[in-house]
C-alpha cells in the first residue's frame, strides 16, 4: 500500500508540473492532452473510458488541493492549469534528467550537443518544456544564413517515405534550372547548415545527395524502396559526402596559432587529430596533423582562419590555398 501511495504522489506531481503556470499565456491543458502527454502513468484499459475518469480523478483532487484550477468553470471541455508562479522542477524529474544528461555525457565524451537531446527527451518524456527558445539556443560556429524556403507538402513526403520504406517520385530543378522527375529510393535525411539533404539511390541505383529546396514536389508510391546496405549515415557523415566531398581522406598538415590553436585544443576535428607544441619564426605555436575528409567546407574553413594558420601539405592543397589567397589578394590592389 505504501509502494502504491508513493506511486500516486509521484503521478500526481508529474500533472502539476506538466500544466503551464497560472500566469503564463495561452491556454491550459485538457484530460486528453494531459493523458497523451503522460500515457505512460495511466496503463491501458479495457474500458476505454477507465484513464479519462482516473486522469479525471487525480485533477478533481489536485484542484481540491488548490494546486491546480480549471481555465474556465463553464467550459464544456475543461483545461487546466498549474497554481502558483513557482518554476521549480518536479524532483523525480530533475533527478531523472541529470541521470540522463549524465550518462549521454559520459558516453559522447562531453559532446555538447548530448544537452540538447536531454533538454528534448525531457520534453518528450514530461511534456515540460526546461528551457524555451527564450532561454536556449543552438547556433552554428559558421555565418548565420536565413534557411532555404522548403515546401511543407514536400518535407512531409520525404520523411514519410524515409519512415516508410517507400520510392519517391520528385520533380527536382537542379542549380541550372534544368528540371527533372526522377524516381529516387530514400536513404537518409541530413540537416547542413540552414538546407536539408535527402540521400537517396537515383532509380534505385545510384547514390545522390538532393537539397529539398530544390524538389518542386515530391510524392510517394506504393513501391517498396531498394536498400543499400553499405549504406550508414554515419559514415556519410564522416567521409565528407554531406559537404560534396567524394570521399577522398587526406592527412593535413598545417602550423597554428591563436585563436585557431586554442579552438583545436578545446574542440577536436576528430579522434585521429594531433597537436604538437612548437615555435616557429612566423609565431606558430602548435604544428597540426589530421585526417580529414577532402571538400569545399575543408577549404572554406581553412582561408576563414587568414594568417592563422599555414598549410603544409598536402603539397596540392598547399597550392590550392596559396592560389586562392592571391587570387583574393588581387582584388584588393
Amino acid at each position: 500500500m505504501v509502494a502504491v501511495h508513493e506511486s500516486r504522489i509521484k503521478r500526481l506531481e508529474r500533472i502539476v508540473y506538466l500544466l503551464p503556470q497560472e500566469n503564463s499565456s495561452g491556454q491550459g491543458l485538457s484530460v486528453s492532452e494531459i493523458l497523451e502527454r503522460l500515457s505512460d502513468l495511466y496503463p491501458e484499459s479495457k474500458v476505454p473510458k477507465s484513464r479519462n475518469r482516473a486522469v479525471q480523478r487525480d485533477l478533481d483532487d489536485l484542484c481540491s488541493a488548490e494546486r491546480i484550477r480549471k481555465d474556465n468553470e463553464q467550459a464544456t471541455i475543461p483545461r487546466y492549469r498549474r497554481l502558483g508562479d513557482e518554476d521549480d522542477l518536479d524532483p523525480e524529474l530533475w533527478k531523472w534528467f541529470l541521470s540522463f544528461l549524465s550518462s549521454q555525457m559520459k558516453d559522447s565524451g562531453g559532446d555538447v550537443r548530448k544537452i540538447e537531446k536531454a533538454i528534448g527527451q525531457l520534453k518528450k518524456r514530461s511534456g515540460v518544456e526546461l528551457l524555451g527558445d527564450d532561454k536556449y539556443r543552438v547556433l552554428s560556429d559558421s555565418m548565420r544564413l536565413l534557411p532555404a524556403a522548403l515546401k511543407a507538402d514536400v518535407v512531409a513526403s520525404v520523411i514519410r517515405a524515409l519512415a516508410e520504406g517507400m520510392v519517391l517520385e520528385i520533380v527536382y530543378r537542379d542549380r541550372d534550372g534544368v528540371q527533372k522527375s526522377p524516381e529516387v529510393h530514400p536513404l537518409g535525411l541530413v540537416q547542413r547548415g540552414p538546407s536539408l539533404y535527402l540521400f537517396a539511390l537515383k532509380n534505385g541505383e545510384h547514390l545522390r545527395m538532393y537539397a529539398l529546396h530544390r524538389m518542386q514536389s515530391a510524392c510517394v508510391t506504393a513501391i517498396p524502396a531498394s536498400t543499400d546496405t553499405s549504406f550508414n549515415l554515419d559514415d556519410v557523415i564522416k567521409n565528407g559526402s554531406a559537404d560534396f566531398a567524394d570521399g577522398n581522406i587526406i592527412t593535413l598538415h598545417a602550423y597554428v596559432m591563436g585563436y585557431v590553436a586554442e579552438l583545436l585544443y578545446e574542440c577536436q576535428l576528430n579522434d585521429s587529430q594531433q597537436l604538437i607544441p612548437c615555435m616557429t619564426e612566423e609565431g606558430f605555436t602548435d604544428e597540426l596533423i589530421v585526417n580529414v575528409p577532402e571538400s569545399g567546407q575543408l577549404l572554406r574553413w581553412i582561408l576563414g582562419f587568414g594568417p592563422s594558420i599555414k598549410v603544409v601539405g598536402p603539397v596540392e592543397w598547399r597550392n590550392k590555398i596559396a592560389s586562392q589567397v592571391r587570387k583574393t589578394g588581387a582584388l584588393y590592389e
